[in-house]
């Protein structure tokens, strides 16, 4: 269901209030944005993956008796409107209104040619607005200017950038899958998504959507070879995911992924088996969903070991996640629900002590740690007030302090290529807590969340 739990685009606003969490940074394996490789290898390698794109399409197109080619087009805009609270570091950056412009247009190509296909999708996304301002020249990461990524390929390339804006495109799909009967091998950028949690996914280790976003049409693609063997009763995944020494810029097999997933699918209940090697350390898996009655149900427990340079050695982290979910009929109108519970590892009460810990700030860059909290909540209600309009109440809670992050929203299906959202963000705690700011070290003023309002198009051709 694509209104389900929505954002990674309307994310963008969100990931800053993220990045918040890990504005301070202890030294490490980790390099000046920009500092390798150079943007003219950027612009570089863009143009020779369009020209590669250029060079397979025609060939796919010709071969209409042997294949099929599809293009279509994404494209999203969001306009957010934001308040800055007193003694927040938003509010010591500027005033107490801010307002940001973004978008995305993503053009989305696939051929196929007897057992194979080929994909290709290209992000061009721009943002303006007072967040990127008042974040330049601070601390805090911009989540749209972050550095040189690990990936093997660095297929992006900055368009234009100033204090308040910034333009880029991004080829974030790439790739050749070759299916035969005894499954599928898929090779190149692409994305993969393990785990059944809603809101919170531990056991989503490649670009997991933060709690937060509330629109998750697509998750960004990793370089990786992907094996899936459907079995009977049975399936297997297995992938290796490559990425680069962040100093060096060679490959490396201590900063790359290699993983296995097994499920077992029985006539109630299915059980996930989950083992490999992430970046260099030890990571293990294991969940379960089924039926309760009409309910359906999800568990998933991980434990890994992180560790970096000058952190004392690797620590071990076990997390879990578990949901509940159910559809009922309520005045003539559908409705489905599900509450769920997150055991954050990493998560602790004292929030400025993580924020200096190396160990988290590595979980944190990785995109593997959002939340500061170890016992988390999330819970959501979507009633269908018309077939084209859809309510949500959703809800993020750090059940200790305790806080939390109201978000309803309504989504209307205004055609069948259209989709409007617009909602609220509205964090509420007291001073101290983690949805109601607290003081961050080396940073003016507080990490208090800014309350917002967005009103987001999205359109698919």
């Amino acid at each position: 269901m694509r209104e389900m739990l929505a954002g990674e685009n309307g994310g963008d606003a969100h990931g800053a209030e993220s990045a918040m969490s890990g504005a301070v940074r202890m030294p490490g394996r980790r390099l000046a944005p920009g500092a390798w490789p150079p943007r003219a290898c950027h612009a570089a390698a863009l143009r020779a993956s369009l020209a590669g794109l250029a060079i397979c399409v025609p060939p796919l197109s010709r071969a209409a008796a042997g294949g099929a080619v599809q293009v279509e087009v994404y494209a999203n805009t969001e306009l957010r409107l934001s308040h800055a609270p007193a003694g927040s570091f938003w509010r010591e950056q500027g005033g107490s209104t801010m307002a940001d412009l973004s978008g995305v247009v993503r053009p989305m190509f696939s051929g196929t040619r007897g057992d194979f296909e080929l994909k290709a999708e290209i992000d061009f996304a721009g943002q303006i607005g007072d967040t990127r301002e008042r974040l330049q020249g601070t601390a805090v990461p911009d989540r749209q200017g972050a550095g040189a990524p690990q990936t093997l390929l660095d297929l992006e390339s900055v368009i234009a950038e100033g204090r308040r804006h910034r333009s880029s495109a991004r080829v974030d799909r790439l790739s050749l899958a070759w299916s035969r009967p005894w499954g599928t091998v898929t090779v190149g950028r692409q994305a993969i998504t393990w785990g059944g949690g809603l809101v919170f996914n531990p056991f989503d280790l490649f670009n997991p959507f933060a709690p937060s976003d509330v629109v998750r049409d697509y998750k960004n693609g990793d370089d990786m070879i992907h094996l899936d063997l459907p079995l009977t009763d049975l399936g297997v995944q297995l992938l290796a995911v490559g990425r680069r020494d962040p100093l060096t810029g060679r490959i490396s097999a201590e900063e790359s992924s290699f993983a296995a997933q097994v499920r077992l699918r029985q006539a109630r209940t299915d059980w996930t088996l989950m083992g490999g090697w992430h970046y260099g350390e030890p990571v293990l898996g294991l969940g379960g969903s089924g039926l309760l009655g009409e309910a359906t149900w999800h568990v998933d427990a991980t434990w890994l070991r992180v560790g970096t340079e000058g952190s004392g050695g690797a620590r071990a982290f076990a997390s879990a996640v578990a949901n509940l979910q159910y559809s009922w009929v309520w005045g003539g109108r559908n409705v489905l629900g599900f509450v769920e519970y997150h055991f954050s590892g990493p998560g602790g009460s004292n929030y400025g002590a993580a924020l200096l810990d190396p160990v988290l700030a590595t979980l944190r860059s990785r995109g593997s740690l959002f939340v500061l909290g170890r016992h988390l909540g999330a819970a959501s209600l979507q009633i269908e007030w018309h077939p084209l309009l859809n309510f949500f109440l959703g809800s993020l809670a750090n059940l200790e302090d305790p806080s939390f992050l109201l978000q309803p929203r309504f989504v209307w299906s205004a055609s069948d290529a259209v989709q409007v959202t617009s909602g609220v963000d509205l964090p509420v705690g007291s001073r101290g807590s983690e949805y109601g700011g607290f003081q961050v070290p080396g940073l003016v003023g507080n990490s208090a969340p800014r309350p917002s309002f967005y009103f987001l198009v999205s359109c698919w051709f």
